[in-house]
C-alpha cells in the first residue's frame, strides 16, 4: 500500500473512532453522583438476602424545577443481581413520558468484588405512536454482577414537582432516596405513607425535602397480607377538586380515539355480551408490557400494553360499541385536604354495565374474565370515580365470604403391613385460591414448586396432574409408596402423613403488628387412612373446637369399624383485618393447625 493511502486509512479510523466516542458521550451526557467503590465495602450482599436473586443497593429519585422552565426528574438505580433474577430487571424499557423527553444518563454492567466497568449497554431506541422508547437489555452477565441504570425526564410544560413513590417492591432495598426542590415560599405538600419523615434543606434559592430510607424489605409475592401503601406522595396542589381534574384527564374518553383492532370485535357479530367478554379476553391475553415504577407514557393505539393501559383501552372501545363502563382508581387515601397527582392513580378497575344487574361486574386484567363476575383482586377494594354530573364518589366492592374462598384437601392413604404408606391426595383451590396458587394454565414445574410451598417436609409423588373443575383449580398428586411410620422397636408405632403447612399460613403468624388480608379464607383438611388388618387399638385424641369473633377452628377423629381412620380440619377466618386481640386469636388457631398436622397417629399393630 503506497505511503498516501496507509496515511488516509488513518485518518479515516481515528474519525471513526472520535465519531462513536462522541456518539456515545451524546446518549449518556451527564455524570451520576453515586460511590460504588464505597457500596462494594460498606452494603449489604447475598449473605444477608439469601432468598434474594437481586438487591437494590441505591434507587434514587430526584425531582426539580428545570433551568429552561417545566419539571425533570432523574432516577438511578444501582443493583446487585445473580442468576435466576427475574428477566423484567435485565430489560429495561424507558418511553418518553407524555408531554415531554426521557435522556439516558447511563447503563452500564460492572464486576464484583472488583468493582470494574465491563461495559457499557446501548439503548435501543424504537419509536412508538411518534414517542420514543429507549430499550436496554443486560446480557452475558457475570455471576454475581452490578447493574446501574439511570435517566432524567423533563416535561417542559409542567408546572409543579408532583408524583407518588413506592418505597418498597419485588427486591430488598437497601438505600432509597427521595429528593424534591422547590422554590422558597412555593406551595409545597406531602403525605408520608411509610412514617418516614423528610429532611428540608433551605438554601438560597432552593428548599429540598430529602425522604431517607435504608434496609426495606422486598414485598412477600404472594402473600394473604395486603400490606398499606409504603412510600410518599408530593404535590404542589391538593383538595378534592384538583382530584377531581385528575380523574378527568386520566379518562382515555377525554383523549385522542384509538380504533380496536378487527379481531378485538368479533363476538359482538354475536351479542353484546359475547364481544364484551370476547374483547376483554382479546385484550388480557395480548402481550404484557413492564414499564419501570413511576413511568407512565400516552396511551399507545398498538401492543404491548401494560395492565393499566389495557383497562384504558377497554373503556374506550366497549363506549364505542354502546356498552356502558365507569371507570374506576385504587388510590392510597382520600384526596380531602391532602396532596394529589396523577400517580396517586394505582390501579384501574372498570365497572362494566350489562343491561342486567345481575351481570354487572368489575374487572382489572388481572385475570381471564368472567360475565358477571368481579375478580378477587378488586374484592373489598375502595374505589374512587366521578358521577355522571363530575362529582367525587367513593366506593366499595363487596367482599367474598369465607366459605366461597375454600382451599381443601383430601387425603386417601392406605397404610400396609410393613410399615410404608401411599396413595392419592386432591388440592382443590376454590375462587380466590384459583388465582393465588395457579396461573391460566399451570405448567408441570409451577406445581413442583408449589407442591414444595405447600408441604415445607417435601411430598413423595409418582404424578402430578392439574385440572380446571368449573373454575375451581384441582392438583391430583399420586404419592409414592414410602416408610412412614416413626420407630421400628415393638407394636406401638407412630405414622406421619406429609405436613399440609403452606407457606403463606405460617407468614400470617408473625412480622406484623397489624395487616389486612387479601382475601377471607377457609381451609380444610380430610383425611382418609385404611388401616392394616392386624391394627387395633388406636387411640384417638379428642375434638378440638374454638371459635372467637370472624374466626374459629375444629378438629376431629374417627375410627370406622377399626379399619379405617377419618380425619378432618377447619380453619375459617372471616374477619378482613387484623389488629391486637383478633391478631392474637388467629395466631392461636394457627398453632392449633399447625399441631394437628404435624401431629403423629398411633398405631397398634398385634
Amino acid at each position: 500500500m503506497r505511503p498516501g493511502k496507509e496515511k488516509l486509512f488513518t485518518l479515516i479510523g481515528c474519525l471513526l473512532f472520535w465519531g462513536a466516542m462522541l456518539l456515545f458521550s451524546a446518549v449518556y451526557a451527564e455524570a451520576l453522583d453515586y460511590d460504588l467503590p464505597r457500596m462494594i465495602r460498606m452494603n449489604p450482599d447475598f449473605s444477608t438476602y439469601p432468598e434474594a436473586r437481586g438487591v437494590v443497593w441505591l434507587r434514587r429519585v430526584k425531582y426539580a424545577h428545570a433551568s429552561q422552565g417545566g419539571i425533570e426528574r432523574e432516577t438511578l438505580w444501582v443493583l446487585l443481581g445473580r442468576s435466576g433474577l427475574d428477566k423484567r430487571w435485565l430489560t429495561w424499557n424507558i418511553p418518553d413520558p407524555e408531554g415531554g423527553k426521557a435522556t439516558m444518563l447511563e447503563a452500564a454492567l460492572y464486576s464484583v468484588p472488583a468493582g470494574e466497568k465491563i461495559k457499557d449497554v446501548s439503548p435501543t431506541q424504537v419509536v412508538q405512536d411518534e414517542a420514543m422508547m429507549h430499550e436496554i437489555s443486560f446480557e452475558e452477565l457475570p455471576e454475581p454482577f452490578i447493574m446501574v441504570i439511570a435517566w432524567k425526564d423533563v416535561w417542559p410544560e409542567r408546572l409543579s414537582c408532583e408524583d407518588c413513590v413506592t418505597l418498597r417492591g419485588e427486591l430488598p432495598i437497601w438505600e432509597s432516596v427521595v429528593e424534591v426542590s422547590v422554590f422558597p415560599g412555593s406551595p409545597f405538600f406531602y403525605r408520608n405513607l411509610s412514617g418516614t419523615l423528610p429532611e428540608v434543606v433551605k438554601e438560597r434559592n432552593t428548599v429540598r425535602y430529602v425522604w431517607r430510607s435504608l434496609n426495606l424489605p422486598m414485598w412477600p409475592k404472594p402473600s394473604l397480607k395486603v400490606f398499606e401503601p409504603f412510600g410518599v406522595v408530593f404535590a404542589e396542589r391538593r383538595g378534592r377538586e384538583a382530584f377531581k381534574r385528575i380523574l378527568r384527564e386520566s379518562d382515555p374518553l377525554s383523549g385522542p380515539d384509538i380504533t380496536a383492532p378487527a379481531s378485538a370485535l368479533m363476538g359482538f357479530k354475536k351479542s353484546s355480551d359475547s364481544g364484551l367478554v370476547s374483547m376483554l379476553t382479546w385484550l388480557y391475553r395480548q402481550p404484557e408490557a413492564f414499564l419501570p415504577e413511576g413511568v407512565s407514557r400516552k396511551l399507545p393505539s398498538s401492543g404491548p400494553w401494560t395492565q393499566r393501559e389495557k383497562i384504558l383501552l377497554a373503556r374506550l372501545w366497549l363506549e364505542r360499541q354502546g356498552v356502558r363502563t365507569r371507570l374506576h382508581w385504587v388510590s392510597p387515601y382520600d384526596p380531602d385536604d391532602a396532596p394529589v397527582c396523577s400517580a396517586m392513580l394505582l390501579t384501574p378497575a372498570l365497572e362494566i354495565f350489562t343491561g342486567r344487574s345481575k351481570n354487572n361486574f368489575f374487572y382489572d386484567m388481572q385475570s381471564p374474565p368472567t360475565l358477571g363476575k368481579t375478580p378477587v383482586s378488586l374484592e373489598g377494594a375502595k374505589l374512587y370515580s366521578l358521577s355522571e354530573d363530575g362529582e367525587l364518589v367513593s366506593s366499595k366492592v363487596p367482599s367474598s365470604k369465607a366459605a366461597r374462598n375454600r382451599l381443601s384437601l383430601n387425603f386417601n392413604m392406605k397404610l400396609n403391613p410393613n410399615g410404608t404408606l401411599g396413595g392419592t391426595m386432591c388440592l382443590q383451590a376454590r375462587n380466590a385460591w384459583r388465582s393465588f396458587l395457579f396461573s391460566e394454565t399451570p405448567q408441570a414445574h409451577e406445581l413442583d414448586h408449589l407442591l414444595k410451598k405447600l408441604f415445607p417436609g417435601g411430598a413423595n409423588h409418582a404424578k402430578l396432574e392439574f385440572k380446571d373443575v368449573k373454575g375451581t383449580g384441582e392438583l391430583h398428586v399420586t404419592l409414592k409408596e414410602t416408610m412412614s411410620i416413626l420407630g421400628t422397636a415393638g407394636k406401638n408405632l407412630l405414622l406421619s402423613l406429609p405436613v399440609f403447612l403452606p407457606e403463606w399460613l405460617t407468614d400470617l403468624s408473625g412480622g406484623y403488628d397489624e395487616f389486612s388480608l387479601a382475601f377471607p379464607f377457609s381451609l380444610e383438611l380430610k383425611i382418609s387412612l385404611s388401616l392394616p388388618r392386624k391394627a387395633r387399638n388406636v387411640p384417638l385424641p379428642g375434638v378440638v373446637k374454638r371459635e372467637w369473633d370472624s374466626l374459629s377452628y375444629s378438629d376431629s377423629y374417627k375410627l370406622v369399624k377399626g379399619k379405617r381412620l377419618s380425619a378432618e380440619a377447619l380453619l375459617t377466618v372471616s374477619k378482613p383485618r387484623m389488629t391486637g386481640e383478633s391478631l392474637g386469636n388467629l395466631r392461636n388457631l394457627l398453632e392449633l393447625w399447625r399441631v394437628f398436622v404435624t401431629r403423629p397417629i398411633p398405631v397398634q399393630i398385634k
